[in-house]
């Protein structure tokens, strides 16, 4: 689980592994699962939850802008 946060300085981009999470990017909430992709601007805030009881998989790649 990553909480809440606000990007600053960087950009982020999360592929989901395996299982289902749900997202919250700038106070919209959304599902994603197995291949999606999600990114988060410079500035924006996000955050991304486990909602079942297997382990959500993913990769972050953390890049700075500056």
């Amino acid at each position: 689980m990553a909480p809440l946060h606000k990007r600053a300085g960087t950009f982020d981009a999360f592929y989901i592994l395996a299982d289902q999470g749900e997202v919250n990017d700038n106070g919209v909430m959304s599902g994603v699962r197995v291949g999606d992709v999600m990114f988060t601007d410079d500035g924006e805030s996000h955050s991304i939850k486990n909602i079942r009881d297997s382990d959500l998989e993913y990769i972050a790649l953390i890049i700075s802008t500056k």
